[in-house]
């Protein structure tokens, strides 16, 4: 006689509203790939999930709120942020000192006017 065990629920089961979740449940609620969040905990400091033994993430309330604002400035609303690329279909062109030094006061200042949504949260 064989005996079969019984089969597993196929619906997850629902946490609290303050429940921690792991990185593959934040990444399915935000439609977003798991590696864009570890690289997201490296651009910006406020999101710093709890790490147990093994490396295993859990992220908090706040944590998630702060995902999801971020995720909200750079993808819905465009706004560059740390680690934002530019796609260019050619080659990029000979800059000069000045022009490099330009670009690089306009993304500090992009990066100062973001601050205060970031730190807000």
């Amino acid at each position: 006689m064989i005996l079969s065990r019984p089969a597993a629920a196929s619906t997850p089961i629902e946490k609290g509203p303050e429940a921690y979740r792991t990185i593959r449940e934040v990444a399915d609620s935000m439609d977003l790939p798991q590696h864009v969040l570890r690289f997201w905990e490296t651009r910006f400091p406020q999101i710093r999930p709890l790490k147990r033994a093994g490396g295993r993430r859990y992220y908090r309330p706040e944590d998630i709120e702060r995902l999801r604002l971020i995720r909200r400035l750079l993808y819905d609303q465009g706004a560059g942020g740390p680690g934002s690329v530019e796609r260019r279909s050619s080659p990029r062109p000979a800059v000069h000192r000045a022009g490099r030094r330009h670009r690089a006061c306009r993304v500090r200042e992009r990066r100062r006017r973001q601050r205060p949504c970031l730190q807000a949260c």
